[in-house]
C-alpha cells in the first residue's frame, strides 16, 4: 500500500515469461535467456550471488517477440560493491596500460620483462590480444541498496573455536580411587591440563557493504571452462594455447626463474596487474566458427593494478581459496 512495485523488488528492467525465461532490458536493447549458465543459491538472506544466462538478443520484452540474429551471448548479473569499478571499466583500463606498455620499449625498472616484451609486441600492436578477453556487448549500472548502520558487521553462522593451550592453567585436581589391599585403599590425584576454549568468539568481523546491481553482456558464448571440457585432448589444446613458457629475469634480483602464464596473465604481468580470481572455471575454451577452440581469461572483477592507489576498493582475493 504505502511502497511501489520496485521498492518491493520488482525489477522494471526484467520482464519474466516463465522460469527459465526472462528478458532483460539493457541500454535499450533486449536479451532473452536461454539457459542457466552458472546459478549458485545464496548461503544467506543478505547475500547476493551472481547469475549468468545463456541469451539471445531479441527486439522488445514481449514475449513472441523475434530474435535478432542467430548468435548466443552471455548475461551477467551480479551485485558489485557500491565503489567498486565495474568489469567493463576495469578491462578498458587493463587494455590501455597493455596498448601503452608497448607503445615503446620496456620501461626503465621493467628490464626483466623484455622476453615477454618481444614476443607479443606484434600481437598487441595488431590488436589481437584483446581476443584473448571477452568482449563486451553492453551493460548497465542499477539499483544501489540502502546503507548498513554502522554497528552491522557480517560473521560465519559458526563462528571459530579459538583453541590454545594455557600453560599457567590447570583444572581442578580430580580424584580417582583403586584398591590398594583389601583392608586398604589408597587414593591418588591426577592433574588434567585445561584448554583454554573460548566459545562463540568471532575469528574476524567483517563490515557489511553497500552493494550495487551491475549488469553485462558478453559477445560469445563459450563452449566450457576448461575445468568442463568433455576430453582431455580439448584440455590439452587449450592450455597449449595459453600456457606459455616464459624466461626473464627477476627485476630486484640476479636469478632467472621460469614461469608458466596463460597469455592474458601475461600481457596483465607486464602491465602490473593482478587477476585475483584465477582457477579453472575462468578459463573459458570459445567455439570459433571453423570448430577451432580460443582460449578466454574471464571474470575481471577482482583485477587490481599494483601498487594499488589511494581509495581503490576491491573484494576480497579469491584465487588464495582455490589453492588451500
Amino acid at each position: 500500500m504505502f511502497a511501489t512495485e520496485k521498492e518491493m523488488g520488482y525489477d522494471p528492467y526484467v520482464t519474466r515469461h516463465s522460469h527459465i525465461h526472462y528478458v532483460y532490458e539493457i541500454e535499450n536493447r533486449f536479451f532473452r535467456t536461454q539457459e542457466v549458465i552458472s546459478g549458485y543459491r545464496s548461503n544467506n538472506i543478505t547475500g547476493r550471488v551472481a547469475r549468468i544466462w545463456a541469451a539471445r538478443e531479441v527486439e522488445s520484452n514481449k514475449e513472441d517477440s523475434p530474435y535478432i540474429g542467430e548468435d548466443e551471448c552471455v548475461v551477467k548479473d551480479v551485485w558489485l560493491d557500491a565503489e567498486a569499478r565495474t568489469e567493463s571499466e576495469i578491462q578498458t583500463a587493463i587494455f590501455a596500460d597493455i596498448e601503452q606498455f608497448w607503445e615503446t620499449t620496456p620501461p626503465a625498472g621493467k628490464a626483466g620483462l623484455e622476453p615477454l616484451w618481444n614476443k607479443h609486441k606484434n600481437l598487441v600492436s595488431s590488436g589481437g590480444y584483446k581476443d584473448y578477453f571477452l568482449a563486451h556487448m553492453a551493460e548497465q549500472v542499477g539499483e544501489t541498496t540502502k546503507p548498513y548502520k554502522q554497528v552491522s558487521f557480517k560473521s560465519g553462522l559458526f563462528p571459530a573455536l579459538d583453541l590454545r593451550d594455557s600453560p599457567d592453567s590447570h583444572t581442578p585436581s580430580r580424584t580417582k580411587s583403586r584398591p590398594q589391599s583389601k583392608s586398604q585403599r589408597q587414593t591418588v590425584s591426577h592433574t588434567a591440563k585445561e584448554i583454554n576454549v573460548q566459545p562463540w568468539k568471532r575469528a574476524y568481523d567483517r563490515e557489511f557493504a553497500c552493494k550495487r546491481q551491475y549488469r553485462v553482456v558478453f559477445k560469445e558464448k563459450c563452449k566450457a571452462a576448461v575445468g568442463h571440457l568433455a576430453t582431455l585432448g580439448q584440455v590439452v589444446d587449450i592450455l597449449g594455447q595459453t600456457l606459455i613458457r616464459a624466461l626473464f629475469a627477476l627485476s630486484l634480483t640476479l636469478l632467472t626463474s621460469t614461469y608458466f602464464f596463460p597469455l592474458a596473465l601475461q600481457l596483465m604481468l607486464c602491465t602490473g596487474w593482478v587477476h585475483r580470481d584465477i582457477s579453472s572455471g575462468n578459463i573459458l575454451a570459445y567455439e570459433k566458427t571453423d570448430g577451432v577452440l580460443r582460449a578466454k581469461l574471464s571474470d575481471l572483477d577482482y583485477a587490481r593494478k599494483f601498487p594499488r592507489g589511494d581509495g581503490e576498493v576491491a573484494g576480497d582475493p579469491k584465487t588464495v581459496h582455490f589453492l588451500n
